[in-house]
């Protein structure tokens, strides 16, 4: 397992070429979370991007971090995609990779419809040159039932992202 200190970060060669990463939305589960812990240790992952994590109740909420990174950013209808294009522009890079529920639908996405919402985002992701990394539906072989496609994982232009699937593996969360 790849271990982030401050020494690689100032220094990217020490970054190693492969990460095996997951992205998982646990719709604020404990039993998730848990599970979830057991599933990085049994499958070796370097990075999980997490959505709707397990978070104490105050205000605002907390969620647990290790030594890695962690944010946390709960938008709301006054801090829409203003907030968000400010959040692109500070940490968008060639070498990004952003997990994020967007609860925006774009066919881009494999949602079955695009909605405004989508089509604003669509439109923010390429200002901000950043790809959508989710794979077509023709390119999945399992997609857990009750997906909402609305997931996404997001990559700057010198990321390559060679394989992007559902686990098998129950996540017990009612979001795949």
């Amino acid at each position: 397992m790849f271990n982030l200190s401050q020494n690689s970060l100032s220094n990217p060669v020490n970054f190693p070429n492969r990460l095996k990463c997951l992205q998982i939305n646990l719709q604020h589960s404990c039993l998730a979370s848990a599970s979830l812990a057991q599933v990085v240790l049994d499958l070796d992952i370097d990075v999980v991007l997490i959505q709707e994590p397990y978070a104490l109740l105050t205000c605002p909420p907390v969620v647990a971090t290790s030594q890695c990174f962690s944010a946390f950013h709960m938008l709301s209808d006054d801090h829409a995609y203003g907030t968000v294009s400010a959040i692109l522009d500070a940490i968008a890079s060639p070498f990004v990779v952003i997990g994020t529920d967007v609860n925006a639908k774009s066919m881009l996405w494999n949602c079955r419809c695009n909605e405004k919402r989508g089509e604003e985002l669509e439109k923010l992701l390429t200002s901000s040159n950043l790809n959508v990394a989710n794979r077509s539906l023709a390119e999945l072989d399992f997609v857990p039932g009750n997906t909402s496609f609305v997931d996404l994982t997001l990559s700057g232009d010198q990321v390559k992202i060679l394989c992007l699937l559902f686990l098998a593996i129950p996540s017990l969360s009612d979001n795949p």
